[in-house]
C-alpha cells in the first residue's frame, strides 16, 4: 500500500496562439524599465508598480479588449476573488528577467476564484469556463493574488521539486500541499494499491495502425493527463479521416474521429499537442496554398475532433499567428517544434 496524490497536471505547452510561457527562476521579483501602465480601472494597483507586460497569454495586446473580457466575466459573477484572478491572468506583471517571461496565476488562485464563483454561475445555469480549467495552471513560478490585491510570488512547489532541500537553498516562498491540491474536492489524497491507476491504459491490440505517410502516435484527446490514446489516419482520398483509439476502450470500431475527407496538411508539418489549454491534444498542421500556407489546428472535443458530425464545429478551429509560409517546414510530431 502506498499514499499517492492523483493530480492531473497538464503542462502548458502553449505555442504562439497562447503566447510563450517561460518560467522565471529568480527568487526576487524585479520590474522592467519599460512597462505598460495598467489603464483598466478595475485592475488598477493590483501590482505595486501598476505595470503589465503585453501581449498576454492569449496573445492580446490591447487593454480595451482585455477590459471587455474581464467586465464580461464580472458582469455574470461580481466576485472579488474572481476579479484578482482575471486581472492577474489577462494583465501579467512586467518583470525584469533574462527571458521574455509571462507569469500565470497559481493553481490555488484559480481554485479560490472558481469556488467563490460556482454558486452564482450555477444559479444562472452556467459553468466555469472550459478555457480556465484550474488543473492547467502551475503550482510554482506563479502568482498568488490575495484578497487585498497583494502580489505573492511562489517560486518552488513541494510536488514539482522532488530534490532534498538544504537549509541554505530553501526558497522564501513554497507552495503548501493545500495549494497543490487547491480548495476543491476535484483532487484528493487516496490510499491505493501500487498496481492500480486512475489513468486508463494504452491499448496494444489495435488492428488498423494507420498510414505511415501521415501522423501516427500517442496523444491525450480524453484529457486524462496521459498520452495513452493512439491516433492515426485511416482511409483514402475523400474518405480519409483521423481516428483515435481511446485508452480504456474495447473493440475495433472508430468512435473518436474527425470528419471524412479532413485535410491532414503538408507532409511532416503535423503534430498533436494541447494548444488551447483545455487538457486535450489538438491536431495541428500546415494547410493552404504555398503562398498562403499557415498552421491550422483541429480542436479535440469531448465527443471527437471538431468538424466531425458528432462534435460539430470546423476542422480549422483556429490558426496559429506567425505561422505563414509553413508548407516547406518539418516539425516534430509530438512537440510541434
Amino acid at each position: 500500500m502506498a499514499v499517492k496524490c492523483f493530480v492531473v497536471l497538464s503542462v502548458l505547452n502553449l505555442i504562439p496562439i497562447l503566447g510563450l510561457l517561460l518560467m522565471v527562476s529568480s527568487s526576487s521579483i524585479k520590474f522592467r524599465e519599460k512597462c505598460e501602465k495598467i489603464r483598466i480601472p478595475i485592475c488598477a494597483n493590483i501590482y505595486e508598480n501598476n505595470l503589465t507586460n503585453l501581449p498576454n497569454l492569449f496573445g492580446i495586446n490591447g487593454q480595451e479588449e482585455i477590459e471587455s473580457k474581464i467586465i464580461y466575466y464580472l458582469t455574470v459573477v461580481n466576485e472579488l476573488k474572481l476579479k484578482y484572478f482575471l486581472c492577474s491572468l489577462y494583465l501579467p506583471p512586467c518583470l525584469l528577467s533574462t527571458s521574455s517571461s509571462l507569469l500565470l496565476p497559481c493553481r490555488s488562485t484559480c481554485h479560490i476564484a472558481r469556488e467563490a464563483s460556482l454558486h452564482r454561475l450555477s444559479a444562472r445555469g452556467l459553468r466555469w469556463p472550459s478555457e480556465l480549467q484550474c488543473h492547467n495552471f502551475p503550482t510554482e513560478n506563479c502568482l498568488n493574488v490575495t484578497d487585498n490585491g497583494k502580489l505573492h510570488f511562489v517560486e518552488k512547489s513541494l510536488q514539482a521539486d522532488r530534490k532534498q532541500w538544504r537549509n541554505d537553498n530553501t526558497p522564501d516562498e513554497v507552495a503548501s500541499l493545500e495549494e497543490e491540491l487547491g480548495d476543491s474536492n476535484e483532487y484528493s489524497l487516496e490510499i491505493v494499491d501500487e498496481r492500480s491507476s486512475d489513468i486508463p491504459r494504452r491499448r496494444y491490440d489495435v488492428v488498423e495502425l494507420g498510414h505511415e505517410e501521415y501522423f501516427r502516435g500517442w496523444a491525450d484527446v480524453q484529457g486524462v493527463g496521459a498520452a495513452n490514446d493512439y491516433c492515426r489516419v485511416i482511409g483514402r482520398g475523400k474518405r480519409k479521416f483521423l481516428s483515435c483509439v481511446l485508452a480504456g476502450s474495447t473493440g475495433q470500431d472508430h468512435y473518436y474521429v474527425s470528419a471524412l475527407g479532413f485535410q491532414p496538411g503538408y507532409s511532416n508539418t503535423w503534430f498533436m499537442r494541447d494548444v488551447d489549454n483545455d487538457g486535450r491534444d489538438d491536431y495541428c498542421r500546415c494547410v493552404g496554398k504555398p503562398e498562403n500556407s499557415r498552421m491550422s489546428c483541429m480542436k479535440a472535443g469531448e465527443h471527437g475532433f471538431y468538424g466531425s458530425p458528432i462534435q460539430g464545429g470546423s476542422q480549422f478551429s483556429f490558426d496559429l499567428p506567425g505561422s505563414s509560409g509553413c508548407h516547406n517546414k518539418k516539425l516534430n510530431p509530438l512537440f510541434g517544434a
